[in-house]
């Protein structure tokens, strides 16, 4: 997206120059509900899973925290709740149409 937006060959585009400045991930050992707030926060549909000593180790997509989540069921709160995750879901593509909305405008 970032490169359809610069207007120039990605030849000529610089990973700074479409790169965010703040990264939302989370840890290994994090609880699953970690993720899909930080997806809401950082409005990112990959969370980086960063060791305490900086590593890469993984990446969790919103599709497989989607694929976790459950409804309540016998008055049992489940690990991941559906709500939640549709919570998420809105958050991340709101800020992505309004991006859109800008692009476009400005394009205009």
């Amino acid at each position: 997206m970032a490169l359809g937006t610069r207007g120039r060959p990605s030849g000529e585009v610089r990973v700074d120059e479409v790169m965010t400045s703040k990264v939302f991930s989370c840890a290994p050992e994090d609880d699953i509900q970690v993720a899909p707030r930080a997806m809401r926060e950082g409005h990112v549909r990959r969370l980086p899973v960063i060791t305490k000593q900086g590593a890469l180790v993984g990446v969790i997509p919103i599709d497989d925290v989607l694929l976790r989540a459950q409804a309540p069921s016998l008055g049992k709160a489940p690990e991941l709740s559906s709500d939640e995750i549709v919570k998420t879901f809105r958050a991340i593509n709101v800020r992505q149409l309004h991006q859109a909305v800008a692009t476009r405008l400005a394009v205009a």
